[in-house]
C-alpha cells in the first residue's frame, strides 16, 4: 500500500506543483519529469504484458488503456476513464493541476470507492 502512495505522490509532483509560480531558484537537482515517471513507475508496474502494455493484453478490453512508453502521456492526460462511475463524476484520468477530478489519483489512494477494483487478488 506505501508503494501505491509514494507512487501516487510522485504523480502530484509532477503534474500538480510546476503550476505554481515560483522564483529562479536555481536548477532543481532531481528533477521529476514525466519520463522519470514512466521509467520508474510505469514501465516496471504498469505497462506489462497482460495488464497495460498493449491491445493485445487480456485485460485491454476492460480498461483500454495502453501505459507503455510513447502512449502512456497522450493515454492519461485529459482523458475519460472507462469507469462508469468516474466518467459520470466528471473525472479525467489525469487532470493537471486537479487531483480532486484525476481518477488515477483516487485509485491509487483508494480514497474513493469508484476506484476499487479487484485483478488477481490484488487491490489496484
Amino acid at each position: 500500500m506505501l508503494k501505491y502512495s509514494s507512487l501516487a505522490l510522485l504523480f502530484v509532483l509532477v503534474y500538480f506543483l510546476p503550476s505554481c509560480k515560483q522564483e529562479n531558484l536555481g536548477e532543481p537537482k532531481n528533477e521529476v519529469t514525466f519520463k522519470v515517471i514512466q521509467d520508474q513507475i510505469l514501465t516496471p508496474s504498469c505497462a506489462l504484458s497482460g495488464c497495460h502494455q498493449s491491445a493485445t493484453d487480456g485485460s485491454f478490453q476492460q480498461h483500454k488503456l495502453i501505459l507503455s512508453e510513447g502512449n502512456s502521456y497522450q493515454n492519461l492526460i485529459n482523458k475519460i476513464p472507462v469507469n462508469i462511475a468516474a466518467a459520470n463524476a466528471k473525472m479525467m484520468l489525469v487532470k493537471p493541476n486537479d487531483a480532486e477530478k484525476s481518477f488515477l489519483f483516487h485509485k491509487m489512494n483508494l480514497t474513493n470507492l469508484i476506484s476499487l477494483q479487484i485483478l488477481n487478488g490484488k487491490y489496484l
